[in-house]
């Protein structure tokens, strides 16, 4: 019961990612005369929908790239939808299991959990440049459109710079001071 999150989370969200580009392939192939500048609506609406899994595609493409393979529009899509899986995997671990389990008695600086929070915190940073590009290109899609793209972007980046932002500055005041019973100290 206490693992709900944990696999309810990831397969609505590949459900939904997949569905979505399964659209924009009949969006690409449906519409005669009329182009899409970069990319299908359904396929921006799926990426800003789980932005930082866009991270898994972009490492794959670069890995494609510097192995000297063909670029691929179905294995791109296919990696994109694993990266939906596992991200929406650690959210919904990171809901079921609370922050009390993340956090030890006596907080350090070096940390994996420091490195996973300067992490998301530049994820962050990178989704909040990821809806400033969807607002930047209202000029070639519908106002709606990158309005909806921009919001989702921007909701991720201040999502992960506040929760993780919070709890980077908890382990930079209080590394050396023990914590008592899972208290915030900062709060």
């Amino acid at each position: 019961m206490r693992r709900k999150l944990l696999i309810i989370l990831p397969l609505l969200q590949v459900a939904v990612a997949a569905g979505l580009l399964i659209l924009a392939n009949y969006q690409h192939h449906g519409v005669r005369g009329r182009e899409y500048v970069f990319s299908e609506p359904a396929t921006h609406l799926a990426h800003a929908i789980s932005a930082p899994a866009m991270l898994f595609r972009f490492v794959a493409v670069h890995l494609w790239s510097a192995m000297g393979l063909p670029y691929s529009y179905l294995a791109d899509e296919v990696v994109f939808v694993v990266g939906v899986g596992i991200l929406w995997s650690a959210i919904g671990f990171e809901m079921d299991s609370g922050l009390s389990k993340w956090r030890s008695s006596q907080p350090s600086l070096f940390s994996i959990r420091t490195l996973i929070d300067v992490g998301m915190i530049m994820i962050g940073i990178l989704c909040g440049f990821g809806g400033i590009g969807a607002w930047s290109l209202i000029h070639w899609q519908f106002v709606s459109q990158a309005a909806i793209e921009a919001a989702l972007y921007s909701g991720w980046a201040v999502i992960l710079i506040a929760i993780y932002g919070r709890d980077l500055l908890f382990r930079v005041l209080n590394w050396r001071r023990p914590v008592k019973d899972g208290a915030f100290p900062i709060e």
